[in-house]
């Protein structure tokens, strides 16, 4: 099996831009990207609870969006803070291609 994983920092509209996985923080509400992929999935009728601090979730988009899922995590400000631990996260679950929705 192939381990390898390419990310990638593009500017273009996130709705629209083919990806395996879109990733989002998601701190304190919606706001811009993470606003606009939560409305366009959930008018879809992509059910999608949004996760808790410290906790991510990962939802199959069906088509609502170009990215086959869609990544939330959820870091209060502190965490926030370089955003490292957003990083890292994301790094790790996009390496062990764990996409299932489940809390950390």
């Amino acid at each position: 099996m192939n381990r390898n994983v390419t990310i990638s920092v593009e500017c273009a509209n996130v709705l629209r831009f083919r990806a395996d996985v879109l990733v989002l923080k998601y701190a304190d509400g919606l706001h811009g990207a993470d606003r606009a992929t939560h409305k366009q999935l959930t008018n879809s009728g992509v059910t999608l609870e949004m996760p808790k601090v410290g906790e991510w979730v990962v939802v199959e988009t069906a088509g609502s969006v170009a990215p086959d899922h869609v990544m939330f995590g959820a870091f209060d400000e502190e965490r926030l803070i370089g955003i490292t631990g957003f990083n890292r996260m994301a790094r790790q679950r996009a390496m062990h291609r764990d996409l299932h929705p489940r809390r950390r």
